[in-house]
């Protein structure tokens, strides 16, 4: 059994997949299928606002500036053990 790239298991199916896919269902588009399985009164009436994807580099460079801003603080965890008794719950 041959085995599929790391891309082609994770990127999505390709357009023929996608094909058979709607063929099986019966319908002739993706469109076709949204309009007949999702009520147009919960659909978005416009594209989101989201900003440019990123790629792997620009996300962990953002990622790292976000983590940059976190504080390193003192751990009391654990400080003044005292031989007691804690009833279950």
């Amino acid at each position: 059994m041959a085995q599929a790239s790391f891309a082609s298991r994770h990127i999505g199916p390709r357009k023929s997949d996608v094909e058979a896919m709607l063929e099986t269902v019966g319908y002739k588009s993706i469109d076709a299928l949204i309009d007949a399985t999702i009520p147009a009164s919960i659909r978005l009436e416009n594209d989101l606002d989201l900003p440019e994807g990123m790629n792997e580099q620009e996300y962990l460079d953002h990622i790292q500036e976000i983590g940059n801003k976190n504080i390193q603080a003192k751990n009391f965890i654990g400080l003044g053990y005292y031989p007691t008794i804690v009833p279950s719950v």
